[in-house]
This record gives C-alpha cells, structure tokens and sequence, in this order.
C-alpha cells in the first residue's frame, strides 16, 4: 500500500447532536441526539491513530448536547452554513491536485426520522 497520507490526506469532520431552535412550522419538534459527535471524535482517533492522518490536516466542526441551552463549541466551531462552506474552502485551499479528500457527516442515529432542510 502506498504511504503518502500523512501529508496528502484531508478530512473534514462534522458532528451535530444539538439543534436548534428545534422547531417545525407546524409547531411540531425534532429532538437534539446523541452519539454523532463521538462518533465523529472516534473517526478523527482512527484516521490519526490506524490510517497515518497528520492531525493538522483534519477539520473538525462539532455541535454537543450536553443537555443546556447551548451547545459547549465556540461559535466559529458549529457546523453552521458559514463554517461549513469556510471549511471546505480551506481544505479545498491546502489540498492539492492528487490529494484524497474526505467529508464525513453524521447528524442522525435515528432511521425512523429524517429531516433535511435547505
């Protein structure tokens, strides 16, 4: 196997437990979860740990439900629209043609419930 990941490999990194507001419309609500952004945190520990990712070369957007008002990350931390796109700007800045790219997103453990919004 080729060894050229510690500085050719990217990963953006997003985990959403939290959201808010948390309201439909019609007055109904979806619940914040669990279990994405540790997931997320896992994947960052194998792609450093097992697949050779230099820890620079990983973003990492994260919204916890820690059960407050709030989530814990700084504002410039949530995986909103702005950081998002900011994100993947920057990834698509430092990577260069031949480098692998990947995009993990977890936002749902719930297969019962689905719900995009543009």
């Amino acid at each position: 196997m080729e060894d050229n990941k510690s500085n050719s490999s990217y990963a953006v990194l997003i985990g959403i437990d939290f959201y808010f507001p948390n309201k439909l419309p019609n007055g109904g609500y979806y619940p914040s979860l669990g279990g994405c952004v540790s997931d997320i945190n896992r994947i960052e520990n194998f792609l450093i740990q097992k697949v050779g990712f230099n820890s620079n070369n990983i973003m990492k957007i994260t919204a916890s439900n820690t059960g407050k008002t709030e989530p814990p990350e700084s504002s410039e931390k949530l995986p909103t629209y702005q950081n998002m796109i900011m994100t993947f700007n920057q990834v698509t800045e430092r990577a260069a043609s031949g480098d692998q790219v990947a995009y993990i997103i977890l936002v749902m453990v719930d297969e019962q419930q689905l719900l995009i919004q543009h």
